[in-house]
């Protein structure tokens, strides 16, 4: 049954995800979908923690309600940041990396 809540709430754009950024290396995770904000921020430390125990330094997270991102693992490195707003990154692909990224 909560599957099928949290399919719901995808379909709808309201389900809670979890960001985490890092600095080292400069990348944007997002962990869900989650079916409350509560229950997303219980899994938080989890995955902060695996990053951490993978060498990633400069971590920070934020949970909130979003669309599902296109995109779940984003390496800052090979995208041109154009904006963050309210915890959502618009970014900008380079056309040489999207042949390489898409599978």
């Amino acid at each position: 049954m909560k599957d099928f809540f949290i399919s719901m709430l995808e379909k709808l754009g309201m389900a809670f995800w979890i960001e985490i950024s890092t600095e080292v290396p400069r990348c944007v995770y997002y962990f869900g979908p989650f079916l409350s904000r509560s229950e997303a921020g219980q899994a938080k430390p989890g995955f902060e923690e695996d990053l951490s125990e993978e060498g990633a330094l400069g971590i920070t997270s934020v949970v909130f309600q979003r669309p599902t991102p296109d995109i779940l693992t984003i390496e800052l490195d090979e995208y041109s940041t154009t904006q963050v707003t309210n915890g959502v990154l618009g970014i900008e692909v380079k056309t040489a990396d999207l042949s390489r990224k898409s599978s």
